[in-house]
């Protein structure tokens, strides 16, 4: 009787118990424009996503003479705002913020004197940590064949996004460059103008496995050319909250099935305590 009883508990069990998910940082989307002319601002559409997403804006300019970056459209926090190595016509902002609403909305980056070339890219994330999305962020400059990205503290589960913005030039190859498309990073390349006045971009993010030193990404130019290399370590958050799953329920079939299970075990059991009196 106790396997008939034991099989009706199993049958009758069918609430499953609540199991936490580990937080995991995705990419929703990217959006960005090239543009080649005068101008003195951009404006991009961050992508759609949801409330909340973390959203990374960047605006590289190339231009003939001394410029500078403005602050960003408000409510963007800025990262690191500065110049290429002996260039100040090159150069890089990047700002962040969490998003009020899920669809995207119009964000500007302007400078202080017309640019020849400019490149302003948007990255949308879900999972970032709401209270310390930033582990770590760091920025080189350099006058070189060999744009080298900063090596950056990390930590599990993190996203790490590098730029790499050089003046005038374009890489021969790319170098220490893991899997280019996946759900937590994307690879962007863009090459715009000619000759003095081009401007190559790279924004390249990937996933961190574990905590330590992310390590540097480099690009291998065909001439030697100024440039800006930025690192960034984006912190997952410490833990979703728990997730109900779905309550199996029973058919008809099965609510007929055990109602006759039960009674079968209450027959038995009535039946056993009538043979104890009679003995």
């Amino acid at each position: 009787m106790k396997e008939l009883v034991v099989i009706a508990m199993l049958i009758a069990s069918g609430i499953v118990l609540p199991t936490s998910s580990k937080a995991k940082i995705v990419l929703q989307g990217q959006t960005n424009i090239h543009f080649s002319g005068l101008i003195t601002e951009m404006s991009l559409d961050s992508p759609s996503g949801e409330a909340g997403d973390f959203e990374v804006f960047s605006c590289g300019i190339q231009a003939n003479g001394i410029n500078s970056i403005n602050d960003s459209t408000p409510n963007w926090n800025p990262i690191n705002i500065g110049g290429c190595a002996g260039a100040p016509d090159c150069m890089l902002g990047i700002w962040s913020k969490f998003s009020e609403d899920s669809e995207g909305v119009t964000n500007t980056c302007s400078w202080t004197f017309n640019s020849n070339e400019s490149f302003p890219e948007i990255f949308r994330y879900s999972g970032v940590d709401p209270d310390a999305p930033i582990i770590s962020s760091s920025c080189s400059t350099g006058m070189s064949l060999l744009p080298t990205t900063p090596s950056i503290n990390t930590e599990e589960n993190a996203v790490v996004i590098r730029y790499i913005l050089t003046n005038g030039n374009v890489p021969n190859e790319i170098e220490n460059l893991p899997d280019f498309f996946n759900d937590l990073g994307t690879f962007i390349v863009g090459t715009i103008g000619e000759g003095e006045n081009a401007l190559f971009t790279l924004i390249y993010g990937e996933a961190s496995t574990a905590t330590g030193l992310a390590a540097p990404v480099q690009v291998l130019l065909d001439e030697s050319a100024s440039w800006r290399a930025c690192s960034i370590s984006l912190r997952a958050a410490a833990g979703a909250q728990p997730q109900i799953s779905e309550v199996p329920t029973l058919s008809e079939w099965g609510l007929i099935s055990l109602a006759i299970l039960l009674g079968i075990v209450g027959f038995i059991f009535i039946e056993r305590r009538k043979a104890k009196f009679l003995i």
